[in-house]
């Protein structure tokens, strides 16, 4: 049977709330519970001007881009790296939060209907594969802006991490840019809605949240040996944290992907495919986001391995999430301006 169409959205969108670890207030089906608490880096204010000087000097956005490029700069990136890093070294945490503003252009780059680089995308992710894999480019796309910045920051994350760690960030980023290129290239028709089998197939690597993870990694100069990284307990926890915040970000971005006609939104597939109205899609996925997060908060809490860097790992991962929640209820890239008021 095809996948069904799916149908426009109402003008009330059902936004959940976020209910902090230690918070009191009533919960309806609408709260999300968050179980770790808000951070904050000492130096956030720092990080963020930072970070907008290199954007404004970097060619991500060509000079007739000017009006994306203050678009992407009012997301706020950087002050949610300061939340999801709040401890870490102010030199690694510049280089983990370059790391990540880069993937987060990406996705803009490969979602947006309108070009935002003058190369083509194409070529540009040729490029960005040739490059983490330590080939040769094409002298040409080579001297683009968005080729050279992102080969400024692979040869200052190694030298910085171990070849291994480098090894891992590199296979999570080409299997996103692999993902991402197919989801671009229309392999689920934009006019329907996929099933839930192919959503799975391929939502974990869409996300980016195993190179966020292993960014984490380079923040805190905690590298995880393979054995360890690659254990049943790193493995169930890195799979919840991916889940929950794919999910959130399906729920929360949704109003902006149906208006841009994407539909591989897990909000969508539940409304489509399974006879639920918009908000009984909703409830039922901060149901299901709850669960991971509930069970996070007990993998996390369990954990037995003796190795300092794994509970510093997942120390950090809890304030990833916190940070990610908080910044996606927020975030003018999925609420717009009114939202960063609250």
């Amino acid at each position: 049977m095809p996948p069904r169409t799916s149908s426009p959205i109402p003008v009330a969108y059902p936004f959940p709330t976020i209910r902090w670890s230690g918070w009191s207030e009533p919960a309806d089906d609408l709260t999300l519970d968050c179980p770790f608490a808000l951070r904050i880096h000492p130096e956030a204010d720092r990080l963020a001007a930072d970070t907008a000087e290199w954007i404004r000097r970097s060619g991500l956005f060509p000079a007739t881009r000017g009006q994306a490029e203050r678009h992407f700069i009012s997301q706020r990136h950087a002050a949610l790296h300061a939340r999801i890093w709040p401890e870490a070294d102010y030199p690694r945490l510049w280089l983990a939060n370059r790391l990540l503003t880069y993937c987060w252009w990406m996705d803009d780059v490969l979602d947006s209907p309108e070009p935002i680089v003058d190369i083509g995308i194409g070529d540009l992710v040729e490029a960005l594969r040739d490059t983490s894999a330590g080939r040769p480019v094409d002298p040409a796309l080579a001297a683009e802006p968005a080729v050279g910045v992102f080969r400024d920051l692979w040869s200052e994350a190694a030298g910085m991490a171990p070849p291994f760690w480098l090894s891992r960030l590199t296979t999570f980023f080409l299997d996103y840019l692999s993902v991402s290129m197919r989801h671009r290239d229309r392999l689920y028709d934009p006019a329907r809605v996929p099933s839930l089998t192919d959503y799975l197939s391929s939502r974990n690597d869409l996300g980016a949240m195993f190179y966020a993870t292993a960014a984490t990694e380079l923040a805190y100069a905690t590298f995880l040996p393979e054995t360890v990284y690659r254990s049943a307990e790193i493995a169930d926890i890195n799979m919840r944290v991916n889940h929950a915040i794919c999910w959130a970000n399906d729920v929360f971005g949704y109003p902006k992907e149906n208006a841009a006609g994407d539909p591989f939104n897990l909000v969508t597939i539940l409304a489509t495919h399974h006879g639920m109205s918009l908000r009984q899609a909703v409830s039922r996925m901060v149901e299901l986001i709850n669960a991971e997060l509930v069970t996070l908060d007990f993998l996390t809490a369990v954990a037995t391995p003796e190795q300092e860097e794994f509970h510093r790992y997942i120390d950090a991962l809890k304030a990833m999430v916190s940070g990610l929640l908080e910044w996606m209820a927020k975030s003018v890239r999925y609420r717009g301006t009114a939202a960063m008021a609250g």
